[in-house]
């Protein structure tokens, strides 16, 4: 699937691996971000994901005149997930560090959570990110915080209750975890990545860490194709990824109120949107009713709630199946 252009020789302290997918504009801020870094043993893995722009143009300039830039190219148009695959799969750093190609990161990042992962002993450091327009100025600066502690199953209570982000970007990653993640398992994905490849790393880390800097530019692009209307193939990979997320933890009883509020929450805004129930049911499979059981958690703390389940049972037409399970439910909604 990938053919090698390039390969640094030395053992580097952190790989930073970024797909490339039509950021013609943007690439050229990207890259020179990393360059600039006060930590210089590093390596750049770029994964091309088949652009049809001219972003390797600008990057085999790069290439040309540093060694510790390495290449590849997927032969099709594969996703983020398998792209970020490729580029860890040859990454040779003792750390991993995901970076959005239209995206940047402050001069002294690397160096900072490298440090600390380092000082910790640490599988993950998580980092702030900061929010950065069509102009470049700088915004809100998102704090990753850990509410419920630093052990996995707080990280987990955390994400799955919202306060705290599952994507990959922000944080560095020691190699460790990925010699036992089984990547191949997965379909093809476009969206929803992040969400996959977090909570399973999660499941094997020993020691999770945060450092209170921004160590991410995040570019909020209007125009980008992540805020567009999903389409039912974009709907199929979201709903297999929630169906992954909930099949990981369903066992925990310690997760299983957030978990479920977590998979109702996610369900109600596609059907919100009029997305395909069928489409939703079918990828959530077996777990359908038991995930929309959880609803009732919502139930308990506003009208939305109340109102949001009723119409989820009407949209994907469970009334006859669940009435008997749910007359608890109804009853506590009627009064």
């Amino acid at each position: 699937m990938i053919k090698t252009l390039q390969k640094c020789e030395s053992v580097p302290k952190v790989s930073v691996i970024i797909p490339v997918y039509n950021v013609e504009k943007y690439i050229k801020r990207c890259i020179e971000s990393v360059l600039s870094q006060t930590l210089q043993d590093f390596e750049i893995i770029i994964v091309n994901d088949y652009t049809p722009d001219k972003s390797m143009d600008v990057i085999e300039d790069y290439i040309k005149n540093d060694s510790r830039i390495v290449s590849v190219n997927n032969y099709s148009n594969m996703g983020l997930m398998w792209t970020r695959r490729e580029g860890y799969k040859i990454a040779k750093g003792e750390y991993f560090y995901f970076l959005d190609s239209d995206d940047f990161i402050p001069r002294d990042a690397l160096e900072k959570v490298y440090n600390k992962a380092v000082e910790e002993d640490a599988d993950i450091v998580f980092g702030n990110f900061q929010y950065v327009d069509n102009d470049g100025t700088k915004g809100k600066i998102h704090k990753h915080i850990f509410p419920y502690g630093a052990q996995k199953e707080g990280i987990y209570k955390a994400m799955l209750s919202f306060q705290l982000l599952h994507c990959v970007w922000s944080k560095l990653y020691s190699r460790r975890l990925f010699d036992n993640y089984k990547y191949d398992t997965f379909p093809h994905q476009t969206n929803a990545e992040d969400c996959i490849l977090t909570y399973q790393l999660i499941k094997n880390v020993n020691k999770i860490s945060r450092i209170d800097d921004a160590v991410y530019y995040y570019f909020d692009d209007p125009t980008s194709s992540s805020k567009k209307r999903f389409t039912n193939d974009v709907v199929r990979q979201y709903a297999f990824s929630l169906a992954y997320v909930y099949n990981l933890l369903k066992t925990e009883l310690v997760f299983r109120a957030a978990l479920n509020r977590f998979m109702a929450f996610h369900i109600s805004a596609l059907c919100y949107n009029n997305y395909d129930i069928e489409i939703i049911k079918s990828n959530i499979g077996e777990n359908t009713t038991e995930v929309i059981m959880g609803l009732s958690s919502l139930c308990k703390y506003n009208r939305i709630g109340k109102a949001i389940l009723y119409w989820i049972l009407w949209r994907s037409n469970l009334f006859r199946v669940l009435i008997y399970k749910l007359r608890p439910v109804i009853n506590y909604i009627r009064h």
